[in-house]
């Protein structure tokens, strides 16, 4: 499984070529991936456009969410509530826990 870096994430969406992001062009479908829910956190935010917000959601919720930003209190029993988001007034709630699925 690869973690996928926030900046990999940003470059990618934004069309940057650089290594990074065409190894991740490259994996997408093909290796399971994921991400941090800081991540999430970071590249988010970034898109203006609530239709392109709304696929890249989509795409990176769709991956394995790794609990960077927490303590473990999975580890202790504790359940752990969605990560909320807020991007331009709008509200995303990003769940942590999603099994990983490739994208097609």
């Amino acid at each position: 499984m690869i973690l996928v870096d926030s900046s990999v994430w940003s470059h990618y969406f934004k069309g940057t070529i650089m290594a990074q992001s065409e190894m991740l062009d490259g994996v997408l479908g093909r290796e399971p991936l994921a991400n941090g829910d800081l991540m999430l956190k970071k590249v988010l935010p970034s898109f203006a456009d609530e239709r392109a917000f709304n696929q890249a959601r989509k795409m990176l919720t769709s991956l394995t969410i790794v609990a960077l930003g927490t303590e473990s209190r999975e580890s202790r029993g504790e359940k752990l509530p969605g990560t909320a988001l807020r991007v331009g007034g709008r509200q995303a709630r990003v769940r942590r826990g999603h099994e990983g699925r490739h994208l097609s």
